[in-house]
């Protein structure tokens, strides 16, 4: 723990006074006016005894906790810090919080015996490691000549986890049929949402599994799926090459629609694969996938393991190099901020358009 001692700008401003009256003194030879810089220069050793023994003296002492150690980005935090100290009269102080790369400073009386609690409410910082921090308390004397900074070293680390987006951004069109390879009829929205599953049907299959009304559509006869045989596995395409990207954040907006598809396919009781860069990981549950894209980077290269079946992918641009790599893979939906004119989108792709004024010019 280490104290500090500087002037406020105040105090420079009264030292500055103080010299400009020496000098006049010492042109027009006028005595009070020597007597008045005496009195202010007098002040600021003064000051500094009042401002600096507390905080030699009071030992303070300080503990952080947070209302939530992995809070999504942008979401309410509640930082709660408790104080004490050892002087035997109550305090007046300042406190600076950190909170990732945010600073605030908060004014606080400490009281001379028990805890002193002080409630905070932030917006949790982008997504990945964070921590939340005590950095120091400041005391000053009544004038507010002289600050002494003591430095603490109270924190808790915190993992910032993607935020979630309305689910409205990503808007649903009229289910379209997709025929699997052992004639399986997949209902699926073109946003990548699971409208149902049905097959042809087969000789022993009950009556009350028919699904009269798409067979009817269809022309042909379709049963309900059993739950045996559903598809639970989704694969979700993250682009994280950086020439797709402006900005961080909209690198941030891409891994917030991949959290929010995630979680939504995972309260259905369906497993995850996420592919992107080198890594290729299949998730059942929703806190793994979250800490996982917490800390997802850019990596300009495409995944080691090329995606298989239907793939929804996450671009920011949809660039021709992004373009290209989709053509390989069976045909899906891709989701993308922007795109350009002069790159067309894959055959057999579904494009949902994620920024907020549509098509971006690229």
């Amino acid at each position: 723990m280490r104290t500090r001692v500087a002037l406020t700008p105040l105090g420079w401003g009264t030292l500055l006074t103080a010299l400009a009256l020496a000098l006049a003194w010492w042109v027009i030879g006028l005595r009070d006016v020597l007597y008045l810089a005496a009195v202010l220069t007098a002040l600021l050793p003064l000051a500094a005894l009042i401002a600096v023994t507390p905080a030699l003296l009071a030992g303070f002492r300080a503990n952080i906790t947070t209302s939530s150690p992995t809070p999504h980005a942008g979401d309410p935090l509640h930082l709660s810090v408790g104080l004490t100290h050892r002087f035997p009269v109550p305090l007046r102080a300042f406190i600076t919080l950190t909170l990732g790369r945010q600073e605030r400073t908060v004014p606080v009386r400490i009281r001379a015996r028990g805890v002193t609690h002080v409630r905070v409410e932030w917006a949790a910082p982008s997504r990945g490691p964070a921590h939340a921090a005590v950095r120091e308390v400041l005391t000053r004397d009544p004038l507010g000549l002289i600050g002494a900074r003591t430095r603490l070293d109270a924190r808790i680390p915190l993992l910032v986890l993607p935020r979630l987006v309305d689910l409205p951004l990503l808007p649903r069109a009229p289910h379209v049929r997709e025929r699997g390879s052992e004639g399986r009829t997949t209902l699926r929205s073109p946003s990548g949402f699971p409208g149902g599953a049905l097959r042809a049907y087969r000789s022993g299959d009950a009556l009350r599994q028919i699904h009269w009304k798409q067979s009817a559509r269809q022309g042909e006869m379709l049963v309900n799926l059993p739950e045996s045989e559903r598809e639970t596995d989704t694969t979700i395409l993250l682009v994280t090459s950086s020439e797709g990207y402006r900005t961080p954040a909209e690198f941030d907006d891409a891994v917030s629609a991949a959290a929010t598809l995630a979680l939504h396919w995972l309260n259905e009781g369906r497993t995850v694969r996420l592919h992107h860069g080198l890594t290729s990981q299949v998730f059942t549950e929703e806190g793994p996938i979250l800490r996982h894209l917490a800390v997802v980077r850019h990596e300009n290269r495409p995944p080691e393991e090329a995606p298989t079946g239907a793939v929804t992918a996450i671009a920011g641009t949809l660039t021709r190099r992004v373009s290209e790599q989709l053509a390989a893979l069976t045909p899906g939906v891709v989701l993308a901020l922007r795109t350009i004119p002069s790159v067309g989108i894959p055959r057999g792709w579904h494009l949902e358009n994620l920024g907020a004024n549509g098509a971006g010019d690229g």
